[in-house]
Order: C-alpha cells, then structure tokens, then sequence
C-alpha cells in the first residue's frame, strides 16, 4: 500500500519542531501529539514476537463477508469511507480511501478492492486499487495494488504495482506473495511482513503502541500505532489505527471523517477552537545532570490545550546511537538540581521504548505521575506549569545515560 507521504516527500523537506526529517531513516509521525503508547490495548508485554506471513499464503480460507469480518482495526465492509487531511509545509494533502462493491480475483482468492485517491492542493497525484481479504484467524491480508501515479510534467506511472502470485520480473523463480496489513492479535512490538514483492513492494511492519489519540474527527481511545519500514530505501513512516474505525493517522494526514465511528467530541471541538499554549525547548546535553558524554540533543514542543490536556512533539537527534528509554517533564525546585517526574512523554509507563533509530520523532499525550511527590493533583501541577514554566524541564534517558542524555527547561 503505497504510504501518503511517499510520493509528497520532495514537495517539501525540512526539519522543523513539528515536521519530518527528511533523512531516509528518520522515524516518524504526524499524528497530533496525543499519542499514549500502549494503555489502550493490551501491548503490556515486552516481548517481541512475529506474525507468521505464511497465514496469508495461497491455499488458506479467506473471507471477505462483511458478516464474517473480525478484524476492527482494519476493516474492509463494502462502503466505508475515510478522509484524511493535512499540511506538509505549504501543501495541503488530501488522502480517501474508499471500500468499493467491487471484488478482484487474485489467484483464485476472492479480494474486496479498497481504492485510495491523494490530492496535494486539489490537484490529483496518485490513485491507486489495494486488494484485500481476512483470514480465519481475523488477520488482513494483502494480495497487492494497481498504482497510478500522475507525474508533474504529465504522463503517469505505475510505479508499486504488484499482485500476489505474479512472477517476479527480475528474477522468474520468484513469485510474489500475500502480505499482512494488519494482524489478527496484534501485541506491542510484534513485526509483520506487509508486502511480498520482491525489490517493488516490500515494506515491513511493527507495532510501536497504541492509546488515546486526538484527531480532527474525534478522541479515539482504543488505538494501534504501526511503524512501517521500506528495505528497498531506507523510508520509515507511521500509521495509526483506531479499533472499529480504522486508520486515523497515515504521515502527515489525520482523520477528519469517516462512514462509521467519526463522533467529534465536543471536547475536542472546544480545545481545537482555541489555540494551545505552547512551549518549545531545545533540549542539550551538557545541561543535564549527572554529567553523560553524548552528542544526542533534540527539540521538544510542550502544548496546553485548553482543556488542560498536556501534548508534546519531541525530535531527537540520536547521535550516540543509543537505545531511547523514556521521556518525561520534571519539576525543579531550587537549589535542587533534578526534580521528579510530573508527566510522563512517553508510555506505556516505566516500560523501555528502546528506540535506536538515527532520528526519532515522538508525539505523545502528558501522562500524570500521582507519585511525583510535588503536586497533589494534576490541576495544581497544571496551575504551578502555567504560572512558572522555567522551574519545568524536558528530558530524555537513553541505556548509555540513564540518568538522562538530553535536556531542555521550559521557556
């Protein structure tokens, strides 16, 4: 499934505190900064395991029976809509995705044809026809795509296209294969193979989280976050997905309707009606305390909505390599030179995130700690940030600086 960022990643390129990186191995999201990995579902478990593609294999019973359909995180019934909006620099993206009465035979499977249109400003550039159908098991299984890509010059191409069971067209022996879209149980950090084409379509997918998250369309609680990784060149995007809805977050686009389950909460309306309070920080090694030798740093953006819910984006530059533990904001009372966590950045709560990827980007919802010791409600925390924002600070642990590696008090 071609991802929406993919064709639009040249329009526009640029580090900034709430876009993309436009390195290759930039791992990613532009999904509103709510995102609360892993209380949601159950990912508790810190272990990683493997969806098995074989699942998807030819000769498996598959259905695409809108009565027997199990999977609620990607659901493939006959007229369903979704549409996804955003902005990536001056561009406004526009991403539908429509569930067709139509049914497409790949090798002797009977698929059901979800068709995907993206405009950036008003002006189409790729169409494409995704194939799909469940296993017995509730897992959604992908048979290929028919891409149509309109070049800016004029023309098209056909670049991704690929259909399960074809023959490679580099190497005869090889035929492509189903792929898994979404697992049928899916747990935190298990890997699935998404696309079996060989050196056309081969993107690999991983479930990072899941959790409350805020889009346009509404307040979704139940979620599943999936990173998405393209061996064929380096690209790593993010995804997310809401249980009886589907996808909410692809790159840069968030759900702003859809056909079933797009309630906008009057919560949400009223917070996106007025502007956050937002703090931005550029978070610093040598700052931190204890000492840590590395050359990591990163930016964090703080919002308050107004609501009172706390919202982050933090972009952090792994220069030492290591392995990405936590994020927090702590509370500082001089002279004292550490203070206690206040809100948690990153969940679920006292679990490794172990992040290693050169550039990572995490967008999270701020996770109050009863135990901080400062505050005895979050409210009065909220209050005491609002009033004195610089006794406040943002910082990052890694397995080389346990104690924290970057950080940055709040302006």
């Amino acid at each position: 499934m071609q991802q929406a960022s993919r064709l639009i990643a040249s329009l526009a390129c640029g580090l900034a505190i709430v876009s993309t990186a436009c390195d290759s191995s930039t791992a990613s999201s532009s999904q509103l900064p709510s995102m609360d990995l892993g209380t949601g579902v159950d990912i508790g478990a810190d272990i990683a395991v493997a969806a098995d593609v074989a699942e998807c294999a030819f000769g498996q019973q598959f259905t695409i029976d809108a009565t027997q359909l199990q999977n609620a995180y990607f659901p493939i019934h006959p007229g369903r809509e979704w549409q996804l909006e955003g902005k990536k620099g001056s561009d406004f993206i526009q991403l539908t995705i429509t569930v067709l009465n139509a049914t497409q035979d790949i090798g002797g499977v009977t698929t059901r044809v979800i068709e995907e249109r993206e405009t950036v400003n008003d002006t189409v550039v790729e169409v494409s026809q995704n194939y799909f159908a469940e296993n017995i098991a509730g897992a959604v299984c992908y048979f290929g795509e028919d891409v149509t890509i309109y070049l800016p010059g004029g023309g098209t191409s056909s670049e991704g296209t690929w259909r399960a069971g074809d023959v490679s067209p580099t190497d005869p022996d090889t035929r492509f294969h189903p792929g898994i879209i979404m697992p049928g149980d899916p747990s935190f950090k298990m890997s699935f193979q998404m696309e079996g084409a060989p050196g056309i379509a081969e993107d690999e997918g991983r479930i990072a989280g899941g959790g409350p998250v805020k889009v346009p369309a509404g307040t979704y609680t139940e979620t599943l976050r999936v990173r998405e990784f393209n061996p064929l060149d380096g690209h790593i995007g993010f995804k997310s997905y809401a249980k009886g809805v589907g996808l909410i977050i692809d790159g840069e686009v968030e759900l702003t309707s859809c056909t079933v389950s797009c309630p906008i909460l009057a919560a949400s309306v009223a917070s996106e009606a007025a502007p956050p309070i937002v703090f931005n920080t550029q978070l610093r090694s040598e700052i931190e305390v204890p000492a840590c030798a590395t050359e990591s740093e990163g930016l964090a953006q703080i919002m308050v909505l107004q609501d009172g819910t706390i919202q982050s984006v933090v972009i952090l530059n792994n220069k030492g390599n290591e392995s990405v533990r936590f994020g927090h904001i702590h509370h500082l009372i001089p002279p004292a030179t550490t203070g206690p966590v206040v809100w948690w950045l990153s969940s679920p709560v006292g679990t490794d995130l172990n992040l290693t990827d050169r550039h990572i980007d995490i967008r999270q919802a701020g996770i109050y700690s009863t135990t901080n010791g400062h505050f005895a409600t979050a409210e009065a925390a909220l209050a005491e940030l609002l009033a004195n924002p610089g006794d406040f600070y943002v910082n990052f642990h890694s397995d080389l600086c346990p104690g924290g590696f970057a950080r940055g008090f709040l302006p």
